[in-house]
């Protein structure tokens, strides 16, 4: 019991890691990627928002990698045309 509670305690928050990852995404010289929006859930960050391309598109996702606690990225983001 101990040691699942020390493994608890030393894992980010969850608030931490969205926060983290909109910090990342704010700080990107392409201004459309501030207003994707994220979510973090036992290890998994979802990315959410529509961009005006595929390029956009990764950038995003690859802005956001290897945050620490992230272990997949699911990239909800849209295209628009």
């Amino acid at each position: 019991m101990v040691e699942s509670h020390r493994a608890a305690y030393c894992r980010p928050k969850r608030p931490a890691i969205a926060e983290a990852a909109r910090e990342r995404l704010r700080r990107s010289c392409y201004r459309q990627l501030r207003q994707v929006t994220c979510h973090f859930h036992e290890g998994v960050l979802i990315l959410h928002g529509q961009l005006p391309s595929y390029y956009l598109k990764q950038h995003a996702q690859e802005a956001v990698m290897e945050l620490e606690g992230v272990e997949e990225i699911i990239n909800h983001i849209e295209v628009e045309w």
